[in-house]
């Protein structure tokens, strides 16, 4: 995946541009008509030149302009760049800092439920999720977000925004306890 960024002069001509290769990235959930928000992404190896021009394009303050391979997203609201590995083989993770709460999550729905849950203060057993986690998504606690990683597509990858809403997750667990009771064996799908 190509990941083009631009700035523009104020007469519309190109003011700096940079294109680089990433590994992975993370876009907002599909909005009709409106472009989404690359929310995190992960370069491949950066020369050291890549490298200070992309930390001098987010620091710049100037709005940018990003094309994923051949499609427009939206830059992330607020930047946190973070530069990895040693010289040679260095690469950079950049996240939108005003989203509340983006997980990427590898592995099955349990442990999906055990990253969620783990930040509400109601208890909770990590054998519920396959119940609760479509009905997290159902509930708009857990927004699932679109992810591309050409490299692997054999693992289960998603990624979410949680939204922290106690008095929702409380009901669900709620719910959950009344209907299958408060064991930790594992649940009839619903």
């Amino acid at each position: 995946m190509q990941l083009r960024i631009r700035t523009y002069h104020p007469n519309n001509e190109v003011k700096r541009e940079l294109e680089i290769t990433l590994a992975s990235c993370v876009l907002s959930p599909k909005d009709q008509g409106d472009p989404q928000t690359l929310l995190f992404f992960d370069t491949e190896g950066l020369c050291q030149r890549a490298e200070r021009e992309l930390a001098s394009l987010i620091d710049s303050g100037d709005e940018l302009f990003m094309r994923l391979d051949d499609v427009y997203v939206k830059s992330p609201g607020s930047t946190k760049l973070t530069i990895i590995g040693q010289e040679g083989g260095r690469y950079a993770e950049v996240e939108d800092g005003s989203v509340d709460m983006l997980y990427v999550i590898s592995g099955d729905v349990n442990d999906a439920w055990a990253t969620f849950s783990s930040g509400f203060s109601c208890p909770s057993r990590e054998s519920w999720g396959p119940v609760l986690v479509p009905r997290a998504i159902s509930a708009g606690l857990l927004i699932p977000c679109e992810t591309r990683d050409p490299k692997d597509t054999t693992d289960f990858k998603a990624a979410y925004i949680i939204r922290r809403d106690e008095r929702v997750f409380d009901m669900l667990v709620q719910e959950y306890v009344k209907e299958f009771g408060i064991g930790d064996r594992p649940c009839p799908a619903t």
